[in-house]
């Protein structure tokens, strides 16, 4: 898959994805299953910044400590649906139930649910410390 040999392989043989595999030099299934999550509109964004991260390690960063243990595995991107769930829960107070549709509103983008999420997540944010921007900025990222 480094070397760009990924034709008739299920999800990894589109150009573009080929072309990020050959950069990102995967070693483990754990950088291909990453690829695959971020090989999507919106998240794509984020495959330069993952793939340097994943060469330097001094480019990790996590955008808040509270989300260091959830995203050291993807060097402090969030990759994963269970990242959008674990963020919500431990930054912005939410539960379980309430992660969960929040995950499914910014997954099926439901206007109006995304609304109602954004306003709830950023104060949930604010209440546990984090300020308006910071919020506002994290739930961009998302």
């Amino acid at each position: 898959m480094a070397e760009g040999k990924t034709m008739g392989i299920f999800q990894l043989s589109s150009p573009g994805m080929t072309h990020y595999l050959k950069k990102l030099q995967p070693q483990s299934i754990f950088d291909i299953m990453a690829m695959v999550a971020l090989y999507r509109p919106g998240p794509m964004n984020f495959i330069p910044e993952f793939i340097a991260r994943r060469h330097n390690p001094s480019r990790i960063k996590f955008f808040d400590s509270r989300l260091k243990e959830i995203l050291k595995n993807s060097y402090g991107i969030i990759t994963y649906q269970d990242d959008v769930l674990l963020t919500a829960i431990a930054v912005a107070g939410y539960d379980w139930l309430d992660a969960d549709k929040f995950r499914k509103a910014i997954g099926k983008k439901i206007p109006a649910e995304m609304q109602k999420q954004k306003q709830k997540f950023i104060k949930g944010c604010i209440k546990n410390g984090m300020s308006k921007e910071k919020a506002q900025e994290l739930f961009k990222m998302i």
